[in-house]
């Protein structure tokens, strides 16, 4: 019987140490409405297609998929990790033809892709926690790579641009819950995206 309860509480001790040596977390997630604007590469790639005529572009974006490495500091509830996050834009370019005072016609003078990557560090900060709840705020800095294609409609050629560009997340609300397995939701401005949900997982 001894031998028992000897083995139990070695067994309890271990679980409990394998519990406070959880240091290391893998999270993914999908963001919506980044912060990354239209860049002075496609404005220029457009004013020499379109020669100063006025124009606008219609785009939608496949949204923001990320992924982070975090590792945790037991006190003062701190992480400290990178990022990598992605998005694709696609659009096209019109300009106004104006036929009459009261008619405009709207003509398609091409289309564009436009690729981001983004390798950022960050820092998390847990100012509330109870058990497998935390609210917490988050903080990023990088830089973004993007890529430009620009086809107009009267050329089977196509322009391609490039440009690196600072970027940054300031998320002040986040919410997680679980332990090992953490699902969680942000609120921030950045470039993961002003609503972002995702999973991680702590090793």
């Amino acid at each position: 019987m001894r031998k028992y309860i000897l083995f139990l509480s070695f067994f309890l001790f271990s679980s409990d140490s394998f519990s406070q040596d959880i240091m290391h977390a893998l999270r993914t997630g999908y963001g919506l409405s980044s912060t990354v604007a239209n860049t002075p590469k496609l404005k220029k790639m457009l004013a020499n297609s379109l020669k100063g005529q006025d124009y606008y572009m219609e785009q939608r974006s496949t949204g923001i998929s990320f992924l982070s490495y975090h590792y945790d500091f037991e006190s003062p509830f701190i992480s400290m990790g990178i990022t990598y996050a992605f998005e694709m834009r696609t659009g096209g370019v019109f300009k106004n033809d104006e036929t009459t005072e009261e008619t405009i016609i709207k003509t398609g003078t091409g289309d564009f892709t436009k690729a981001f990557h983004t390798v950022a560090a960050e820092v998390r900060y847990d100012y509330y926690q109870k058990k497998s709840f935390a609210i917490y705020a988050l903080g990023g800095m990088g830089a973004t790579f993007q890529k430009e294609n620009y086809h107009p409609a009267d050329s089977k050629a196509t322009e391609t641009g490039s440009s690196i560009f600072f970027n940054y997340q300031l998320t002040p609300i986040g919410i997680k819950y679980g332990d090992t397995f953490v699902v969680f939701g942000e609120v921030g401005f950045g470039y993961k995206g002003l609503f972002t949900m995702g999973v991680s997982f702590a090793f």
